[in-house]
């Protein structure tokens, strides 16, 4: 988000844009200029707009060491995978259906990406779309809802307390995953985007293969991570400061001809990650 459309939305109401093609929602965009400019390449496309309404100022204090906050968004997380070629839908804290997936997986793993929303609205139409393409590639994806998390519209508008919250939410994640059987520990990748994509940026890879920071700058990155990393931008997205130098640590960088924030909407995008993935399987 660019520094306008972030005071815009704390202050005041905006309207916001979800593509569908066919009727089915694919990726979200942050603003009309945005939906224009894919209107004009892809005719076809069907945008529905989206008031978000105005965020309420807070004066209390957040922690991102909130175990019940993380936990919440956790158990909320949507997990796709295939299962005899059929995709399968659940939630990581449907007990139930962790246990059908394990029976009906008999003992086999699948490599899986831990993937971090951003800040927009609707949560999930753009990136649930490719991850099922992901699925189709024998990879399940386990989609953290940080929209379960009370504070999260709140860790929103700080950089440094969000950078935090990711990396405490990677960790209590890594906790977690001993309990679902069919994960691939030797194949792990964390993905994610915008606010969180500057979060992972911070983050120093360990338990994972890999990392992909979608449509963030890289600002919070400190360190060299020990993995290989994969950023992807819109040449011209305004959230970002200065796409001449973004994410320069990374092993592989891709910019896109945009301004479109959500770049897992194009097809380059979209082929970089698969790449990226079967590039650095175990």
């Amino acid at each position: 988000m660019s520094e306008k459309w972030l005071f815009v939305v704390l202050f005041g109401s905006i309207t916001m844009y979800s593509l569908f093609v066919n009727d089915r929602p694919v990726s979200d965009v942050a603003t009309i200029d945005d939906a224009q400019t894919l209107s004009e390449q892809f005719p076809l496309l069907r945008f529905s707009p989206i008031t978000v309404e105005p965020l309420a100022k807070t004066n209390r204090s957040l922690s991102f060491t909130n175990d019940e906050q993380v936990d919440s968004a956790w158990r909320a997380a949507q997990i796709y995978l295939r299962l005899n070629g059929e995709l399968f839908y659940s939630r990581a804290g449907d007990d139930k259906s962790r246990a059908r997936i394990e029976t009906l997986l008999q003992n086999r793993t699948m490599p899986t990406i831990i993937f971090l929303p951003d800040c927009t609205l609707p949560r999930w139409p753009g990136p649930s779309h490719f991850w099922r393409q992901l699925t189709r590639s024998g990879f399940a994806v386990i989609g953290i809802d940080g929209f379960a998390r009370s504070d999260w519209q709140d860790l929103c508008t700080d950089n440094a307390l969000m950078v935090g919250a990711v990396s405490q939410q990677v960790r209590f994640v890594l906790s977690q995953l001993d309990e679902f059987l069919w994960v691939d520990r030797n194949n792990l990748f964390l993905m994610g985007i915008g606010k969180s994509g500057a979060g992972v940026s911070a983050y120093l890879g360990e338990g994972f293969n890999g990392i992909i920071v979608l449509a963030s700058s890289c600002r919070a990155h400190v360190l060299q991570p020990v993995v290989p990393v994969l950023a992807i931008a819109s040449e011209h997205d305004a959230s970002l400061d200065n796409t001449n130098d973004y994410c320069h640590y990374a092993s592989e960088r891709l910019l896109i001809d945009s301004v479109v924030h959500g770049v897992l909407v194009f097809d380059d995008a979209q082929k970089a990650v698969h790449r990226f993935l079967q590039r650095h399987l175990n």
